[in-house]
């Protein structure tokens, strides 16, 4: 039979050139001429484009230098610990940096150890009412306190290591110079943040003084509550009449000018402010007062009049040593102490109701026109609380 199915030819054609390829392939595989792995260099080089693309697009630059110049929720400062082989994951919420904090003198480096069941200031004796040592540490972010419209809601959130416990003013709250008349209510701006403020280590009270996110000084005020009620109207952290001692040291660099520190007794009734506030130490000064002064006051207000009318006292005093500075309150009388020497008496119209102990540091009067821009801490290394015993 003559002729073939149409294409036979090309057919078989196909099939050996096939052949001879798969013959050939595997000659040059065995002698090495080629290797198995060629062709997937341009894979993995579009893999690798694509893997770029996606960090880029992850971390711009801009918002990873704003995450490090916002020291939010940092960790305080912690013992050097020797590495372990095996570390466990945390519990607890991932940890950030917290700026250099400068070596901490000893806590016995105050001028006088803390009060024992009772003190005696002059011809008074007062017996204990509260204390704290601050050996309960407490991380930054544990003094955070949900927002409320009026103090008198506050409770307290940090118990302390002999039973004192503290309350603080919430996240948000405007303080005495970021509100009118001090600051145009355009440019109004919290001055308490506690929960990037406060924390407890190394047996001191820390407040770490720095500005927020938009570049503003922020401080904190909190108010200890003694472990045993008073015998007087209020109870908790409010009392009338007694002695409040503390052990404090501040630290900056450069210096800080923007922050103000204002301990004070505050009337439970806040309308009575006129004639009951008593403050010390104050950094008072010309132009509103800083922590970079060198100076601090006690004032005693008086008269419930507008303006105010008040006594004082002012002295020099290196903030940057550890101090001891106490306030006694009695009926006609208030006196001021700076490591047990009375500085001042105040005999004025002397308030006669209940107040409470705020410890209080915020932005100063000059923070408004960002003067300083400095960062740092005070350190207070214990309270001491007292009843009158007469």
């Amino acid at each position: 039979m003559s002729g073939s199915f149409p294409g036979f030819g090309q057919t078989r054609r196909r099939a050996a050139v096939r052949l001879l390829t798969t013959l050939f392939l595997a000659v040059a595989s065995a002698t090495g001429l080629i290797s198995p792995a060629a062709g997937i260099a341009r894979p993995r080089h579009h893999s690798a484009r694509k893997h770029l693309a996606h960090r880029v697009h992850d971390h711009p630059v801009g918002r990873h230098t704003k995450h490090h110049r916002r020291p939010v929720r940092s960790s305080p400062p912690s013992k050097t610990i020797a590495p372990t082989p095996s570390p466990q994951p945390s519990t607890g919420p991932p940890p950030t940096a917290l700026p250099p904090t400068p070596p901490l003198p000893a806590a016995n480096a105050c001028p006088i150890s803390p009060p024992g069941d009772t003190l005696t200031l002059g011809s008074h004796t007062y017996a204990r009412e509260g204390w704290d040592t601050f050996t309960k540490d407490a991380q930054v972010g544990s003094f955070a306190q949900g927002y409320v419209a009026d103090a008198s809601l506050l409770h307290p959130i940090y118990p302390g290591d002999h039973g004192l416990q503290w309350s603080v003013y919430p996240d948000g709250w405007p303080s005495t110079y970021t509100v009118p008349p001090y600051t145009p209510q355009a440019q109004r701006w919290e001055g308490y943040q506690p929960s990037t403020v406060l924390s407890v280590h190394d047996g001191v009270l820390d407040f770490y003084l720095h500005d927020d996110a938009n570049g503003h000084p922020v401080g904190a005020s909190l108010s200890p509550w003694p472990d045993s009620s008073p015998p007087w109207p209020g109870g908790g952290e409010y009392q009338t009449y007694g002695a409040w001692t503390f052990c404090a040291k501040a630290s900056g660099s450069p210096s800080l000018g923007d922050f103000y520190e204002d301990p004070m007794l505050w009337p439970q009734n806040d309308g009575d402010f006129a004639c009951a506030e008593s403050d010390f130490p104050e950094t008072y000064g010309d132009g509103g007062g800083s922590m970079s002064g060198g100076q601090i006051w006690a004032f005693a207000h008086y008269g419930c009049q507008s303006p105010h009318i008040q006594e004082g006292w002012n002295g020099s005093v290196d903030l940057s040593q550890w101090h001891v500075f106490t306030q006694e309150w009695g009926p006609g009388f208030r006196s001021y102490y700076v490591d047990g020497q009375v500085v001042y008496t105040a005999i004025q119209q002397v308030y006669s109701q209940p107040e409470r102990w705020q410890l209080q540091i915020e932005p100063s009067p000059s923070a408004a026109k960002y003067v300083d821009a400095g960062t740092g801490h005070v350190y207070v290394a214990w309270v001491w609380i007292g009843m009158p015993g007469y």
